[in-house]
């Protein structure tokens, strides 16, 4: 699911560098996402944010879960393999932002692409 995206350059400056990084720092996200016009910036950004939103989301109802007598102490013990695994996930998609790719996130870049 790799689209080899150019940016309309043809390279990346230091300045959509800076921008692809922060594309992927939670809500900071919202930087490159207001202020650049790079559309490659842009659809970073916007899968970013929408990593983030999914994150939130998804930390809220854990949370809830986790009051579950028994069961929450179960799930608590899987939340920091997932935390990982999400940071391992912005890591990849800084690194491929960087090189250039359009790396699509499995079910975040769907959400992404219907706003």
């Amino acid at each position: 699911m790799n689209e080899p995206d150019s940016p309309s350059t043809g390279s990346s400056s230091s300045g959509d560098t800076i921008m692809l990084i922060l594309a992927y720092f939670g809500p900071l996200a919202l930087i490159p996402y207001l202020t650049d016009q790079n559309d490659y910036v842009k659809w970073h950004a916007k899968q970013g944010l929408t990593l983030t939103g999914a994150w939130i989301v998804f930390s809220i109802c854990w949370s809830f879960l986790v009051a579950i007598p028994l069961v929450g102490w179960l799930l608590l013990l899987l939340m920091p393999f997932l935390s990982l695994a999400v940071l391992a996930l912005v890591i990849v998609a800084i690194v491929k932002a960087i090189n250039g790719e359009r790396w699509r996130m499995p079910l975040i870049a769907d959400l992404a692409e219907k706003w």
